[in-house]
């Protein structure tokens, strides 16, 4: 993409994101943004990194009640060029934020622009904020994340996900999306969670849950080693139902353990690393005296 259709492109995508927060918005409107969006490839390309620089922005809640759902109608039937596009957003689309994806099975490593590192979880996506602004900012979208925020002044480190906002100046924290269950551990020093206008603080050593469906609860005190075992490609399991283990070990294997039904609530427990899914199997087969089958897209763990 040429520096000056980029330029033009997320000018305009400006535009339309603005657009499409007016609650007077009307069908045409949504019309003449889907003619837009097929009109260049580089279109719909600016257009996602201005949804996510909004919402880096703190303009989340009212994006995703108003312009988001019709964007993602939009963007349906746009075709490969569009879909493929939405791919490559980050670096190369402006430097005010990158989107940073993880693939099943894989893990990532990198340092944000402030000294903060973060480790990215298998099948994850977060988007950072690069701009040097008053807070420094992330959108944790999917999957999980450790973020070992590097102290910037008074300058806070605030991490959305969802409806929540998590804040705090340095310290060293585990966030998991919605997807997988919407939590925050504290293994170093303290944050504020907010959803609201209700904050919570979150000291060393607790894990909060922040389900969308349960109301505020307490933050609880956890073993930080077991829970951050993911961070070093292991997965520690207590009195654990193999049907339970299989589904956590499924997120970093393409071929998924798969317990028969006569061992699906039979209990492992033990420390296990993630990406070994046939070592695992093959564990639970001599502790609980079963068969494992291995078959191209799957391993079962069957009952003699």
């Amino acid at each position: 993409m040429k520096a000056g259709s980029e330029d033009r492109a997320l000018q305009e995508a400006s535009g339309w994101v603005a657009r499409m927060q007016n609650p007077e918005r009307s069908g045409a409107d949504e019309a003449a943004l889907a003619v837009w969006l097929r009109s260049r490839p580089e279109n719909a390309i600016a257009f996602d990194h201005v949804t996510h620089v909004w919402e880096l922005a703190g303009g989340a809640s009212g994006w995703r009640a108003a312009a988001r759902p019709s964007r993602r109608r939009l963007m349906v039937g746009l075709g490969a060029a569009a879909v493929a596009g939405t791919g490559v957003i980050g670096w190369s689309v402006a430097a005010t934020a990158q989107t940073i994806r993880t693939s099943v099975g894989e893990q990532r490593r990198m340092t944000t622009p402030d000294g903060t590192r973060v480790v990215l979880d298998t099948d994850s996506v977060l988007v950072v904020d690069k701009r040097a602004g008053r807070d420094r900012r992330a959108v944790l979208k999917r999957g999980r994340a450790a973020f070992n925020v590097a102290e910037d002044g008074d300058r806070m480190f605030v991490i959305s996900m969802g409806d929540w906002r998590l804040a705090a100046l340095a310290g060293d924290f585990d966030v998991c999306a919605p997807d997988l269950g919407a939590a925050v551990l504290v293994r170093q020093g303290s944050l504020i969670a907010e959803r609201g206008g209700v904050r919570t603080r979150v000291d060393q050593g607790c894990r909060l849950d922040l389900a969308a469906d349960k109301g505020l609860v307490a933050p609880r005190a956890v073993d930080v080693d077991v829970a951050s075992a993911w961070r070093g490609g292991q997965i520690v399991l207590e009195n654990t139902p193999l049907a339970d283990a299989a589904a956590a070990l499924k997120r970093y294997a393409r071929k998924p353990i798969v317990a028969g039904p006569a061992l699906a609530d039979f209990r492992v427990s033990g420390a296990y690393r993630t990406g070994a899914p046939l070592d695992f199997a093959e564990s639970v087969a001599v502790l609980a005296d079963a068969d494992v089958k291995v078959f191209r897209n799957r391993i079962e763990v069957l009952a003699k």
